[in-house]
């Protein structure tokens, strides 16, 4: 049989067809389940981590350290580096804000270095979220804890596992947020955006969820145990309270 170009140029068609449509099923698909996988490994990274710094300081960390105005300096993931990224910890100066002249250097630098399973370490990214141009996942992150007052992040203030009154199988501990902050900028997810759905953030909106779906997001409960947040799985009504240290709202296993 003699192939003529016509014939050919339909078989390539029809190849290059195939393999869109395959790259199709595994961007709508494969990946987001992949990328459910890895956030959720990294949240149990980041739970043992806060669990690390609970048993050498006898509390979990605050949502950010203040200088003696009140001004917020760093981030609660600032504090964790000991138990993530050893080496960068030691270089940062916890006295100055995290945005200071000094500190910037460390902006473009992956934050959470854990082991990956195979004997390497692996720098977690932020996955499943839109990120500024140019910037590199390793850069920003979207794992966030809830800030207020009675909440187990009020502000500056830390709160041992004792004061978790309903115990940590019912009290949320991290949640993912639909806006990528810089990994060392001490800010997380107000209580008003989980009561009223959504904040305004800048050009953006801060809230629960997916940048392309709001009505999924992985949390984690003090526990340990990570869980995907939908409106069928997690009320809109019972969510907040979960963030409370005094609350009686029980998770709905």
């Amino acid at each position: 049989m003699k192939w003529t170009r016509r014939r050919t140029t339909k078989v390539v068609g029809g190849v290059l067809l195939v393999v869109v449509v395959l790259y199709a099923v595994f961007l709508n698909s494969v990946r987001p389940q992949m990328d459910i996988m890895y956030c959720m490994v990294t949240m149990k990274g980041l739970q043992i981590a806060f669990h690390s710094y609970h048993d050498e300081y006898g509390t979990f960390p605050p949502a950010y350290t203040v200088d003696t105005d009140g001004n917020r300096l760093h981030s609660w993931r600032t504090l964790l580096l000991p138990y993530l990224n050893e080496e960068m910890y030691e270089k940062i100066r916890l006295d100055e804000p995290w945005n200071s002249e000094y500190n910037r250097q460390f902006h473009d630098k992956p934050w959470f270095i854990w082991p990956s399973g195979n004997g390497t370490e692996c720098c977690s990214p932020v996955v499943r979220r839109k990120l500024p141009y140019g910037k590199k996942t390793g850069q920003y992150t979207n794992f966030m804890v809830v800030e207020g007052p009675g909440l187990v992040f009020d502000g500056s203030n830390s709160t041992k596992i004792k004061e978790l009154h309903r115990g940590t199988s019912n009290t949320i501990l991290l949640i993912e947020s639909t806006v990528a902050v810089p990994w060392m900028c001490p800010i997380d997810l107000p209580i008003d955006a989980v009561q009223q759905g959504t904040v305004p953030h800048g050009s953006g909106i801060l809230g629960i969820g997916d940048h392309r779906n709001r009505r999924i997001s992985l949390f984690c409960l003090t526990d340990g145990s990570v869980h995907v947040k939908t409106p069928e799985t997690l009320s809109q009504d019972l969510l907040p309270k979960l963030f409370y240290k005094d609350e009686t709202a029980i998770f709905p296993w």
